[in-house]
C-alpha cells in the first residue's frame, strides 16, 4: 500500500485509489460558493483531504480557511457521499473510491468573497471562487452532481448518497 501524502487519508494499492475528504456547503444570499480552475471544465465544492488524526469537521474548517481565507463555522453535517468511478487524467487506469462528508457552514449574512477571487492552488493549478445562484445550479456542470437537486431544498436530516460510475 502506498500513501499519497504524509498528512491526507489517501492511499493507492495496485489499480485502486482511495480518498477520505471533507467539503463545505457555503450558502449566502441564495448562492452557493464553488471552486474552479483553468484545467477542469466543472465547478466543485470547497474542501479537501482529511489529515491523519483529524476529524472531518476539523478538516472542513481548515480547508475552508485555506481556500477562502475566511473562518466559517460548521452548522451541521448535511451529506455523506460514497463515490466509485474510473479515474481520468492523473488517475487514468485507476479504480477510484472517495468517501466525503459535506458540512453546511453557518452563513455570514453576505457574500464577502468575490467571484473570480483566487486563494490557493490544487496540484499547482490556481483555483478560483464562484458564487452560483441555487436556482441556476442545475444549469452548471458541478460536482457533486446531487448539489443541483438537493441544495435548493436542503434536507433537514443527513442524506447518504452512493454513486457508482464504474
Amino acid at each position: 500500500m502506498k500513501y499519497i501524502s504524509d498528512e491526507d487519508c489517501c492511499f493507492e494499492q495496485d489499480n485502486f485509489w482511495f480518498r477520505y475528504r471533507a467539503a463545505a456547503i457555503i450558502i449566502e444570499d441564495g448562492c452557493v460558493l464553488m471552486a474552479y480552475n483553468d484545467v477542469d471544465d466543472y465547478f466543485y465544492s470547497i474542501g479537501g483531504g482529511v489529515h491523519l488524526g483529524e476529524t472531518s469537521e476539523q478538516a472542513v474548517i481548515r480547508e475552508v480557511k485555506e481556500e477562502t481565507g475566511m473562518k466559517y463555522e460548521v452548522e451541521r453535517l448535511a451529506f455523506i457521499r460514497e463515490c466509485m468511478y474510473h479515474g481520468k487524467t492523473a488517475f487514468s487506469g485507476k479504480q477510484c473510491h472517495i468517501v466525503e462528508f459535506y458540512y453546511l457552514m453557518k452563513p455570514k449574512g453576505k457574500r464577502l468573497l468575490k467571484n473570480g477571487e483566487s486563494r490557493g492552488t490544487t496540484q499547482g493549478v490556481p483555483e478560483y471562487l464562484r458564487w452560483i445562484p441555487l436556482q441556476e445550479l442545475a444549469d452548471y456542470k458541478v460536482f457533486p452532481q446531487f448539489f443541483g437537486d438537493k441544495l435548493c431544498e436542503m434536507p433537514q436530516s443527513i442524506q447518504h448518497d452512493i454513486s457508482d460510475e464504474r
